[in-house]
């Protein structure tokens, strides 16, 4: 989920069903540079939650932080599609998230369960790479295992 607003326990409680109905549940750590703990749905422990890397695999100076940070994905100058055609650059966990989520549907499509998808692509992630991590915030750069 690329959505991000103040923490809200029927957000993170709807999300937590999702998980609990063994959907792999993604979720934006939000572009704040505080703890993701302060925002829904990236509050609730369940979900996947996702933290941004910029273009020097250094964590980003706006991503959300903290111990429910599970992983992170590419979030700076990510090229996006535009409403009515073409493409831009665009920046947030919003485009970090969605790198995440392919990896999963990809492993989920060969017969992964969504129950444990968010450790094992924990498991995949490059260790230690990400330069300028907050403190108690995994170091993990997800990233799809195919030549590691």
């Amino acid at each position: 989920m690329s959505l991000r607003g103040p923490f809200s326990q029927a957000v993170s409680d709807a999300a937590a069903a999702l998980v609990k109905e063994a959907f792999f549940v993604v979720a934006a750590a939000g572009n704040d540079a505080t703890d993701a703990s302060r925002w829904s749905p990236a509050s609730e422990p369940s979900l996947c939650t996702v933290g941004a890397t910029d273009y020097s695999d250094s964590h980003a100076r706006f991503s959300n932080f903290g111990p429910l940070v599970d992983i992170y994905g590419p979030g700076v100058g990510v090229l996006s599609a535009k409403v009515g055609g073409g493409c831009f650059l665009q920046n947030g966990t919003s485009m970090a998230a969605p790198h995440i989520s392919g990896i999963g549907a990809y492993y989920l499509s060969l017969g992964k369960p969504a129950s444990s998808m968010c450790t094992f692509l924990q498991g995949l992630a490059l260790n230690g790479v990400i330069s300028g991590v907050p403190r108690n915030t995994m170091n993990l750069l997800g990233q799809n295992g195919i030549g590691a």
